[in-house]
């Protein structure tokens, strides 16, 4: 009779999480960032997908001031590369580890 539920999206509050994690540049961080990369990765969520929800999270951060154009440009070189390691190897979370370390560098 009219009556919806809300739906809530966790993987995109799961994907904003790991940005604010990757912003605080704490390496303590990291074992949250990987039990988070697993929790995707097993809720069946493919690597690139995880790449291409980070881009649009960034694109997005972009695009309301909060990251200049040198750093959005240096975070989608990573993320690419980061893409054609995936493809090319096995063990998708240790890439996706590295990733993270290096976009911790960069914010």
């Amino acid at each position: 009779e009219g009556c919806y539920e809300k739906y809530e999206d966790v993987d995109a509050k799961k994907y904003k999480f790991i940005v604010k994690i990757l912003k605080k540049k704490k390496i303590d961080n990291l074992f949250i960032l990987r039990d988070l990369i697993n929790e995707l990765i097993i809720d069946n969520i493919l690597p690139n997908e995880i790449l291409k929800n980070l881009i649009d999270i960034f694109v997005i951060e972009n695009s309301n001031s909060k990251l200049d154009n040198y750093k959005m440009e240096k975070i989608m070189n990573i993320i690419s590369d980061c893409d054609k390691n995936i493809s090319l190897s096995l063990r998708e979370i240790h890439h996706l580890e590295y990733l993270f370390v290096q976009i911790m560098n960069i914010l």
